[in-house]
């Protein structure tokens, strides 16, 4: 019994240490006296408000073979000091909050926003589904597995941002370069994609998707290897946002 509650602990700290990305799946194990893991579909896997709109909609889709209870709720999503923050907030509204989901059934959740939303920057929330233990009849020791899925919603600014980016880059071998991209502005950014090129007239020597998110002052590298050596001392850097492009010529 001790093992098992040893065990038990050792997995709640690894869920507890697992860091969000694009989407994340956080998976926490819980000693039931019987239990099957169940197996949650979501769609999309980002939340967007446009900023005509006031509402979007999730899909929740249960791929198991028995019925789930699913409870939803945001927080609010930032960054400080290389950390992402998650904070309680009012500002979203789900419907419905707690649900019963069949084998094989899919629900409609919607999520609006209630606040007036800011007119020149974008807010960024994340949804979080969670999956509620239910109570198993005791049948013989056995392993539930809970899923905890977190999704970004993000709020478009009712008027364009001004996208504002910090882009640097350095050698890290013959064939190799780091790029490191920060949020200057105070809206978040989605990257989609890198290019590195040695002159305007060239072909890419990289074209690389990327899809990552900035949150203002958020600052993320990333190495991209070279199909050749840079033999010139200054690249092009482009990248590839959800607001545009943004080119800068750096020196090596």
């Amino acid at each position: 019994m001790d093992s098992k509650i040893n065990n038990m602990n050792a997995f709640v700290h690894l869920a507890k240490s697992l860091k969000h990305g694009i989407i994340s799946f956080i998976i926490v194990v819980l000693f039931y006296s019987y239990g099957f893991a169940s197996s949650i579909e979501v769609n999309p896997i980002r939340l967007e408000i446009l900023k005509n709109q006031k509402i979007t909609s999730l899909e929740i889709k249960n791929n198991s073979l028995e019925a789930i209870v699913v409870q939803l709720n945001a927080v609010k999503w930032s960054h400080s000091f290389g950390k992402e923050i998650y904070d309680n907030t009012k500002e979203i509204l789900i419907t419905p909050p707690i649900v019963t989901i069949n084998p094989n059934d899919t629900q409609l959740v919607r999520v609006g926003i209630l606040s007036s939303r800011d007119s020149q920057k974008g807010e960024t929330y994340r949804v979080f589904v969670r999956e509620v233990p239910q109570a198993k009849p005791t049948l013989n020791l056995g392993v539930q597995t809970l899923l905890e899925i977190s999704i970004p919603l993000l709020v478009e600014s009712l008027s364009p941002c001004e996208q504002k980016l910090a882009v640097a880059a350095s050698r890290t071998g013959s064939q190799e370069l780091k790029v490191r991209v920060q949020n200057s502005g105070d809206s978040y950014i989605i990257i989609n994609k890198v290019k590195i090129k040695e002159n305007k007239e060239a072909k890419p020597l990289v074209d690389q998707t990327i899809y990552n998110y900035l949150l203002p002052t958020q600052t993320k590298e990333w190495l991209l290897q070279l199909p050749q050596t840079i033999k010139c001392n200054n690249v092009i850097v482009t990248i590839v946002t959800n607001n545009g492009e943004f080119s800068e010529t750096i020196q090596l």
